[in-house]
């Protein structure tokens, strides 16, 4: 296990771990539009296969959250800063945003258990839930708790 401390936020680095990274809209970027959160979606579907499987992912209107078991990639710093990076190239490009687009950190929480995965897998996936709860469908997630393997 590696510590590298980074800015303000210290992260880890576990080798062929799972991981939740969630990073937010700069404090200056309106919320983004139903196009805009179908670009960032794709850009986290689309990654690198390396990277590893995709457990869940929600683009909300202010913030995104992903929770993937990391394959072949070189860290998870990598995959949150390409994430990012090419999510915000796609809304500057097509959508006319300003850069800035994301704020310069992001979170992560490495998984420890099996049980601690499901827990957030259910976080995630009932992230729109929490934030709507009229809510019925919400178009812009990966996964669903009856498809997704956690043992794998």
């Amino acid at each position: 296990v590696l510590h590298r401390p980074r800015r303000h936020l210290p992260h880890w680095e576990i080798p062929r771990g799972t991981i939740c990274p969630n990073w937010r809209l700069h404090r200056r970027q309106p919320p983004l539009t139903a196009l805009e959160r179908d670009s960032v979606l794709d850009v986290i579907r689309l990654g690198d296969p390396a990277f590893g499987q995709i457990l869940a992912a929600v683009v909300m209107d202010d913030h995104v959250h992903a929770l993937i078991r990391i394959g072949q990639a070189p860290s998870a710093k990598r995959i949150a800063s390409t994430w990012k990076s090419a999510s915000a190239h796609r809304l500057c490009a097509d959508y006319g945003r300003q850069a800035p687009v994301w704020q310069r950190e992001y979170f992560d929480r490495w998984m420890r258990s099996e049980r601690q995965t499901r827990q957030c897998l259910q976080y995630v996936l009932n992230n729109p839930k929490r934030r709507w709860p009229k809510i019925t469908e919400y178009r812009w997630l990966i996964g669903a708790p009856t498809t997704i393997d956690v043992h794998a």
